[in-house]
C-alpha cells in the first residue's frame, strides 16, 4: 500500500514537472498540421499572450560611478516572450515601467526610452450609414486617408510594409472600395483587381498603420495569428535592460520596487454563426431551420467575444441583436486612442471615449451588408455591449427554397491591453 502511494505522488509530481516545462502557450501547429479540417481556429479567449521569462530578482548596486555602456555595472535583463495565441494578425508593443529617474531602460532595439511629444494625431470614426458593409468612415492623418462618398470608398493604404512582414501581396496606395452586389470590388488604377482583405485583420492593420507606439517608448511587434494560414500563431522574443545609475539612498542597504509589464495591440474578432433565412416565416411548410431564436456563442479566438446572438424574423426583416463581452481579462481601447495605452504618453488624461469602444468593421449575410443600429460599441462596466443589426429578406437567395441557413461575416475592431506586475529587490554590493 505504501509502495503503491509512493509510486502515485512519483507519478503526480512527474505530470506536474512536465506540464511545467510545457511551450509556452499552446503548440497548435503540431496538433493541426495533419489536420487542419478539425481544428478549432476560432475557438478561445487569448489574443497576445506574454511572459517574462526568468525575471531578475535581485539587482545589484556596486559603484556610484558605472558608466551607462558597463556591460556588467549596476544592471539586469528582462526577457520576454510574447506569442499571439488568436486569430487575428496583429500589431502592438510591450512596455516596461515602474523604474523612476534614478534607472535608465534600454529597448530591445538598444535605445533607451526617453520623453516624447505627442505626434499629430489622427482621427478614426464609423459612423452609421445606408447599411452597406462599409457604412461610414472617416480617417484623416498624415499619409493616410480613408473616407466613404455616394460612389463607393476611397482608401489610400500604406500595404508595403505590411506586406514585407506578413507577405501578403496588397497594393499600396488608393485603392477604391464599392458594392456591387456580389461582394466589395477594391481597385487600384485599373477594373477588376479582386481582393479579399476581410480575413484576419488586413483591413484594420492597413488602417491603423499610422500608430506608433515606438515613438513613445514601446518595443514593437508584428505577430501573425494562429488562424488557417499560420497554425500556432507567431511569436517574438524582446530583452530590455535596466540600469541603475547612482544616488543610492540613504539608511538603507537593500529595497524593494514594483514593477510593470504590459501588451498593448491592435485586433480583429472574427464572427460567423449561422443565421436562418425564411422569406416566409409564417407558412406551414416543414424547413430545414425556424428562426426566432437565442444561440448562446461562447468565444471567437479573441479577447471580444459575441457571446449571444437573438434573432427575430418580421416577414420583412430578419433582426438580429448581437452580444458583445470583454472576456480577456485585459483593457478595452478605442482603435485610435492605442498610442495611450502607453505608460510613457505625455498626456495621462483618460476619457470616457479612449476606452471601453469596440468598432464593427463590416456585418454581412451572403454578400450583402447588414444596417446596423450603432458601429461604435461602449461596453459597460460589466464589460458588455449590445447591437441590433437588420436583413432585408428582399434581398435573400430565393432560388434556394423557402428557408435556408447562411453564416454571417462579420469583424469587430478594437485596441487591447493586458499587464502583470512583478517586484525587483536592490541591494547594495559595493
Amino acid at each position: 500500500m505504501v509502495n503503491n502511494r509512493v509510486i502515485l505522488v512519483f507519478l503526480l509530481s512527474s505530470v506536474l514537472f512536465l506540464a511545467g516545462c510545457m511551450p509556452f502557450g499552446t503548440d497548435k501547429a503540431a496538433r493541426c498540421a495533419d489536420d487542419l479540417v478539425n481544428c478549432n481556429f476560432y475557438t478561445g479567449s487569448e489574443g497576445v499572450e506574454f511572459r517574462l521569462q526568468n525575471p531578475p530578482r535581485t539587482l545589484y548596486f556596486h559603484s556610484y560611478d558605472a558608466h551607462p555602456t558597463d556591460p556588467v555595472g549596476n544592471r539586469v535583463d528582462f526577457d520576454i516572450r510574447v506569442a499571439n495565441r488568436g486569430a487575428s494578425e496583429t500589431y502592438g508593443a510591450t512596455f516596461l515601467t515602474g523604474f523612476g529617474s534614478n534607472f535608465r531602460i534600454i529597448r530591445p532595439d538598444g535605445t533607451e526610452i526617453s520623453k516624447r511629444g505627442v505626434l499629430d494625431s489622427c482621427t478614426f470614426n464609423i459612423g452609421v450609414g445606408d447599411g452597406s458593409i462599409f457604412s461610414s468612415f472617416a480617417i484623416r492623418c498624415e499619409g493616410l486617408d480613408f473616407q466613404r462618398s455616394d460612389w463607393g470608398t476611397t482608401f489610400n493604404a500604406r500595404f508595403s510594409t505590411l506586406n514585407d512582414i506578413f507577405g501578403w501581396n496588397l497594393p499600396d496606395g488608393q485603392i477604391r472600395i464599392f458594392d456591387d452586389g456580389d461582394g466589395l470590388d477594391f481597385t487600384l488604377g485599373l477594373e477588376g483587381m479582386r481582393l479579399d482583405l476581410y480575413y484576419h485583420g488586413k483591413i484594420l492593420l492597413g488602417m491603423i498603420s499610422h500608430i506608433n507606439l515606438d515613438y513613445y517608448g514601446g518595443a514593437e511587434f508584428w505577430l501573425r495569428g494562429d488562424n488557417p494560414e499560420y497554425p500556432g500563431g507567431e511569436e517574438d522574443f524582446q530583452t530590455y535592460t535596466v540600469q541603475m545609475l547612482g544616488n543610492w539612498p540613504a539608511g538603507t542597504d537593500r529595497y524593494t520596487m514594483n514593477y510593470q509589464v504590459k501588451s498593448c495591440y491592435a485586433y480583429t474578432t472574427f464572427v460567423s454563426p449561422l443565421v436562418c433565412v425564411d422569406p416566409s416565416p409564417y407558412s406551414g411548410d416543414d424547413k430545414v431551420c425556424r428562426t426566432n431564436q437565442a444561440v448562446n456563442m461562447g468565444t471567437q479566438g479573441a479577447p471580444v467575444a459575441v457571446t449571444r446572438m437573438e434573432q427575430y424574423n418580421t416577414g420583412r426583416t430578419l433582426e438580429l441583436i448581437f452580444t458583445v463581452r470583454n472576456v480577456g481579462g485585459g483593457q478595452v481601447w478605442e482603435i485610435g486612442s492605442l498610442e495611450r495605452c502607453s505608460p510613457y504618453y505625455p498626456d495621462t488624461r483618460i476619457t470616457s471615449g479612449h476606452k471601453n469602444i469596440i468598432y464593427v468593421g463590416y456585418a454581412e449575410i451572403g454578400g450583402v451588408g447588414l444596417r446596423c443600429d450603432r458601429r461604435e460599441i461602449r461596453l459597460n462596466e460589466r464589460g458588455e455591449g449590445t447591437f441590433r443589426c437588420t436583413y432585408n429578406l428582399a434581398d435573400s437567395d430565393t432560388l434556394v427554397g423557402s428557408a435556408y441557413e447562411a453564416p454571417i461575416r462579420m469583424e469587430l475592431w478594437y485596441g487591447y491591453e493586458k499587464s502583470i506586475t512583478r517586484s525587483l529587490e536592490i541591494m547594495r554590493a559595493s
